[in-house]
């Protein structure tokens, strides 16, 4: 069974997504590990206030992660909040884990009273996912690595005119 929890609830867990991101997104960078984590450790203490981070639990161990962040994409901050940190432990993927992650996500930024929520994505593999999941293209950028990479909006409530 998979369970998707605040980090909040489960602060212990702060270095086990704080690795998984590192591992994932950081080791090729020069940003220290602990640094990360620390990051991971701030996410724990907030669940109304932007960064929120959530755990997705299988069975009560950890399967993976995703967070509402205020901004993501270093050249875009001019757009938000954003789904980040999206991962799966690769041992835990194909059970459904990343389609509750990102459902949780869009909720909370629904239920903070955001009118639409950014994702970017750096491969290919993903877009069906997200635009099976609602999701649509907002346009091109340069992700965080200098990479080509597609921004995806979801509208959570009617656009203003």
């Amino acid at each position: 069974m998979i369970e998707i929890v605040p980090l909040a609830r489960l602060p212990h867990l702060a270095e086990v997504l704080g690795g998984w991101a590192y591992g994932e997104w950081y080791a090729h960078r020069d940003v220290p590990r602990a640094a990360v984590i620390e990051s991971y450790r701030h996410r724990a203490h907030s669940r109304n206030e932007l960064p929120i981070a959530w755990v997705a639990l299988e069975d009560g161990r950890p399967a993976g992660m995703a967070s509402l962040k205020p901004d993501d994409l270093w050249s875009r901050r001019d757009l938000g909040p954003w789904l980040a940190s999206l991962y799966v432990d690769p041992h835990r993927r194909n059970r459904g884990v990343a389609t509750r992650l990102v459902e949780t996500v869009v909720a909370a930024a629904r239920d903070l009273s955001f009118p639409r929520i950014f994702l970017f994505r750096s491969h290919e593999w993903l877009d069906d996912f997200y635009r099976n999941r609602g999701w649509s293209l907002y346009g091109d950028c340069v992700d965080n690595d200098g990479r080509p990479a597609k921004i995806y909006l979801m509208q959570l409530a009617p656009p203003t005119v």
